[in-house]
């Protein structure tokens, strides 16, 4: 039986035993190093409001639920 290929996906083979197997990262370094901390905190800051409106939500779900 041949194996279909999936648009996107490439397969790779890795030797646990054998680190020069292990795939190499494609990671945006300058990207990463460009980063600030105003530019994390408002992140963490956007992160907790969205976790706020998460939690309310499944709040009012499930008040709904058990005033069946």
């Amino acid at each position: 039986m041949k194996k279909e290929k999936i648009p996107g996906i490439t397969s790779i083979k890795v030797d646990m035993n054998d680190p020069s197997t292990f795939p190499k990262s494609t990671i945006n370094k300058e990207l990463i190093d460009a980063t600030t901390e105003e530019d994390i905190a408002k992140q963490i800051i956007e992160d907790d409001l969205e976790a706020q409106k998460d939690a309310l939500l499944f709040k009012k779900k499930n008040e709904k639920n058990r005033s069946i």
